[in-house]
């Protein structure tokens, strides 16, 4: 498969979060929560942090996805 990954560019200009890029993938793409949580968690797989934090930033989402329910 492709490796997708959702971002704001330059939030300072144009104000907005990545909340705001979220509920617009939803809204505009049919992409669902647990597909969001799937994509943050191969960004955080993939990024240049060092590996403790990259293992913290995927636990916080498995974290995140347990407390709402949702198996990603």
């Amino acid at each position: 498969g492709v490796s997708c990954s959702y971002h704001t560019d330059n939030r300072l200009m144009s104000v907005v979060g990545l909340a705001d890029e979220a509920a617009n993938l939803v809204r505009e793409c049919s992409l669902t929560l647990t597909d969001l949580l799937r994509m943050t968690r191969a960004a955080a797989a993939a990024s240049f942090l060092p590996e403790a934090r990259r293992q913290a930033a995927d636990a916080a989402v498995l974290a995140f996805a347990a407390e709402h329910g949702i198996a990603v």
